[in-house]
């Protein structure tokens, strides 16, 4: 039911985002050009365009019923409200702007609607986590950043506005309305730490080699291997034609038999269900896509829990960081990741009723690639499984790594590996094996990129 209530909310956000652009237009058509002759500077101008009383009347006018649709409305009108308030915050920082249209051109296309799909948002009632309260400000920072306002004056926005979003949230409200509404979203509000690693989880979901940039996703394939497969190296074989059909044969076969990687990783853990010794290893060579799939697994997890406040709650951490945090403690180098990034102590009673999955990636770039060093990494690692022992037992660990040594392989033989069978009825210990794309997929990826590409180039 929670998960449907959300998939609403999501859905209704569009059409409340078309009101920024109604409002924008209307104060530009009413006093715009009078507004730009008499106002000097960007921050000037743009403070008359966010004054309170200008939005508190638009707002009256549009509709008297606060609450209705979750109060999305009365969401929208605080975020304005807050982006004047924090921009008067700026001391006056001006640049002038020559061409007037291009500032309502530019609030339009950037706070407008086409510019929001509900299907990457995640629902959060936290003020300063809200959707509509996220994606006035990230816009607003963007506009700010095109009109080349300094970087230290676009951080002091961001602050203030962040500081001051809840206050300015419930005087819009009003005491009544805004108690009315919290006993109505009690079941989807988060604290503010929580709300803003589910938020950090969730945005590790875009692909790009550039600001702005948003490639395809496809789903990770894989397939388990032995163990002592894990440091080969496959023979080299001399190219001819008969071994290139046979090559190809083989590589259809290879494909076939692949699974999607999430598939894998359910199979091992309910394989081996409340024992807190497991780790799975998901192994891979460069360019395989490793990191990719585990920002997008806890992508995945971080939006179904907002939904639902049930399922697996996802950690990402990448071992190149191992260094910035003690890896001592009882709970080990993640227990001081999460209290030192978000002022989380996991083992506290609210925060250990949950299920963890920890995705930890890059053991190989964890630092000097021993023995003694992967096996005080690990054993950091493993250490997060002090939270409860009692009833926290099915919290789940996977680490990701190229292949580097033997010491890799005594790691994945010493923590419960899943074991097949081999033709002798052998129990053959296995790792997760990442393939990556599947030829189709890659073949359909290349061909929506270079299709968007083109498609962007067009307007």
């Amino acid at each position: 039911m929670k998960k449907k209530t959300v998939e609403k909310i999501a859905k209704s956000l569009p059409k409340t985002l078309k009101n920024t652009t109604s409002y924008f237009k209307e104060n530009f058509d009413k006093s715009g050009q009078a507004l730009l002759g008499n106002t000097t500077g960007t921050v000037g101008i743009l403070i008359e365009f966010f004054a309170q009383d200008k939005i508190d009347a638009y707002f009256k006018k549009i509709t008297e019923k606060k609450l209705e649709n979750f109060a999305s409305n009365v969401y929208l009108q605080a975020s304005l409200i807050q982006v004047g308030k924090s921009i008067e915050s700026l001391n006056n920082e001006a640049i002038q702007i020559e061409d007037s249209s291009f500032l309502l051109e530019l609030f339009i296309d950037m706070l407008g609607e086409t510019s929001f799909n509900p299907n990457d948002i995640l629902t959060i009632f936290t003020p300063q986590y809200h959707p509509i309260v996220l994606f006035v400000k990230e816009q607003m920072e963007k506009m700010l950043d095109v009109l080349e306002l300094h970087p230290q004056v676009i951080q002091s926005f961001t602050r203030d506005f962040n500081k001051n979003i809840e206050a300015t949230l419930k005087e819009t409200f009003g005491d009544e309305d805004y108690a009315r509404h919290i006993e109505e979203i009690k079941e989807f509000v988060l604290e503010e730490s929580e709300s803003k690693l589910l938020h950090d989880m969730y945005e590790l979901r875009k692909i790009g080699f550039k600001d702005g940039e948003s490639l395809r996703y496809e789903e990770a394939y894989a397939s388990w291997k032995p163990v002592s497969d894990v440091l080969g190296k496959e023979e080299t074989k001399k190219i001819t034609k008969q071994n290139k059909e046979e090559e190809q044969k083989e590589h259809q076969e290879l494909e076939a038999n692949l699974r999607p990687t999430q598939e894998l990783i359910e199979e091992y853990f309910e394989t081996y269900k409340e024992s807190v010794q497991n780790i799975l290893f998901v192994i891979a060579d460069f360019g395989k896509g490793k990191t990719v799939f585990l920002k997008q697994y806890a992508s995945r997890l971080a939006k179904e829990y907002a939904q639902t406040k049930e399922g697996y709650f996802p950690i990402y951490f990448n071992l190149r960081n191992f260094s910035n945090y003690s890896s001592d403690g009882t709970l080990g180098v993640l227990g001081h990741f999460l209290l030192d990034e978000y002022g989380i102590r996991i083992d506290d009673e609210e925060f250990k009723k949950k299920k963890y999955l920890f995705l930890v990636d890059s053991l190989d770039e964890s630092g000097e690639l021993t023995q003694g060093k992967i096996d005080r990494v690990v054993e950091s690692i493993k250490n997060i499984q002090n939270i409860d022992k009692e009833t926290r037992r099915d919290n789940r660990i996977v680490i990701s790594s190229r292949p580097f040594s033997e010491a890799l392989e005594r790691q994945l033989k010493a923590h419960k590996p899943l074991t097949k069978l081999d033709k002798n009825s052998n129990e053959i210990p296995q790792y997760i094996s990442l393939y990556g794309f599947k030829e189709e997929q890659f073949n359909s990826w290349l061909s929506h990129t270079l299709a968007s590409e083109a498609s962007a180039q067009c307007q």
